[in-house]
This record gives structure tokens, C-alpha cells and sequence, in this order.
């Protein structure tokens, strides 16, 4: 009985999917979708105190065309620099927005918008463990994006 159930065991975490394994390198991301996307949550309290950091690798792109439209945008308060990985040259993307709660809530993603037309439509989700907040608690995300050199 004991070696069926480890048989079970073993088949089963052979099985287990591995093509949206977060643990995955830079070179490995970058090999699959042309993108490595990083992101850092910074949560302060109304006082300014830092009262929450997050880091997630949990990406999910929803579509990577519009958002490489976004980043060609030079818009203001994002730094791009070029970098070598494994002999290839990359665009490094930095940026960061903020947003003031004005409600009590508990936030489990952090998200990169853009505009279809009129319509807003999310590009990129971040998911974490997630983190409470209430009125006045101010959330900035920093993303980190990492695509092939122009």
C-alpha cells in the first residue's frame, strides 16, 4: 500500500505543468516571450512608514504588443538603459507608479494598464500574497522590463 501511494506521489509531481514555473532564469524568459518582467511593491502608511515590501516574479503578459507599444513611448519618469546577457544586448525599463487608497481593501496584484482605443485594458498582472490596506495608504509598484535591444 505505502509503494502505490509514493507511486502516486511521484506520478503525480511528474505531471505538474512547468511552462509558467516562476523560478525560471532571465535567459529562460527572455528565450520564451522576448520579455523578463520584475516587480517591487513598496506600501507606506498615510505617515510615510513603510509598512508592507513585496517583490513578485508571478508575471502574467496579457499583451505583449501593446505593451512594447507603451514602453516605445518615452514618457516621462521612465529610465531605459542597455545591458548585455549572455552576450546579447537588452533594453532594461524602469518605472514606477503610485496610487493613494481611499477605501479599506486587501490587494493581491499590481497591474500595467494601457488603452485600446477608448478602452482601458490591462497589459501585465503581478501577482503576490497580497497586503491590506485602509484610507490614506499610499502602494508604489516599481517594474522592472527587460526586451531585446532595439
Amino acid at each position: 500500500m505505502k509503494t502505490i501511494l509514493a507511486a502516486l506521489v511521484l506520478v503525480t509531481i511528474a505531471v505538474l505543468p512547468v511552462e509558467n514555473s516562476y523560478g525560471d532564469s532571465i535567459e529562460s524568459q527572455l528565450a520564451k516571450n522576448n520579455l523578463y518582467i520584475y516587480a517591487q511593491i513598496e506600501v507606506q502608511n498615510s505617515n510615510g512608514q513603510l509598512v508592507a515590501y513585496l517583490e513578485s516574479k508571478k508575471i502574467t503578459i496579457f499583451d505583449a504588443d501593446d505593451l512594447n507599444l507603451l514602453l516605445d513611448q518615452n514618457a516621462g519618469g521612465i529610465q531605459k538603459n542597455i545591458i548585455t546577457i549572455s552576450g546579447q544586448k537588452y533594453e532594461m525599463i524602469k518605472g514606477s507608479g503610485s496610487i493613494v487608497h481611499t477605501s479599506p481593501t486587501v490587494v493581491s496584484k499590481s497591474i500595467i494598464t494601457g488603452y485600446r482605443g477608448s478602452t482601458v485594458v490591462d497589459l501585465v498582472w503581478a501577482d503576490h500574497d497580497g497586503y491590506p490596506v485602509i484610507p490614506g495608504d499610499k502602494v508604489t509598484t516599481t517594474w522592472t522590463i527587460i526586451r531585446p535591444a532595439p
